[in-house]
This record gives C-alpha cells, structure tokens and sequence, in this order.
C-alpha cells in the first residue's frame, strides 16, 4: 500500500470500492458522504465534492443528481454500453 494518496487517488479509490458485487455496478455517492470522511487510503476534507466534480468533467466519475446533491460514481473503463456512461 502506498505511503500518500492525493485526494483525487483516495476519492476514486473510495468509489471503487463502492461496488455492489452481485451485479458488478459501481454504486453512487452523494456529495456529501464524501465529505470529512475518514477511508481507508486517507482523509478526505471539505473540498472532496469539489475535486469529485472536477473528475467528474474530466471523464473519470460519473456524476448525476439525487434530489437537491450530486452523486458520483466510479467509470469503468473496460465496461461498455450503458455500463461505461452510468452504474445505475
């Protein structure tokens, strides 16, 4: 395990391991959960929202709405058709 994560490293490291096994899709967060929370590669402050956004637009989460929040999941990159835009 490596010593340091950036928090771009422990966000996508956290909604990967969000992942419901029986059927292989990667489940969303909302932004606040990823908020000021403690995993398991490290800390992840008040601007995890923001840097999950910042992937967001970059390709690497995918980012939708659950009512009034954002929620953001883990892209696969080897998946194809719906499963490579959207995990639900």
């Amino acid at each position: 395990m490596k010593e340091r994560y950036s928090q771009n490293e422990m966000l996508i490291n956290l909604l990967r391991a969000n992942r419901n096994f029986s059927t292989g899709e990667y489940m969303p967060l909302l932004s606040w959960e990823i908020q000021k929370r403690n995993t398991d590669w490290g800390f992840l402050g008040t601007s995890a929202d923001r840097n999950a956004r910042r992937l967001a637009e970059s390709g690497i989460l995918g980012r939708g709405r659950e009512g009034k929040y954002a929620t953001y999941w883990y892209l696969d990159p080897d998946a194809e058709g719906e499963q490579a835009r959207f995990a639900i």
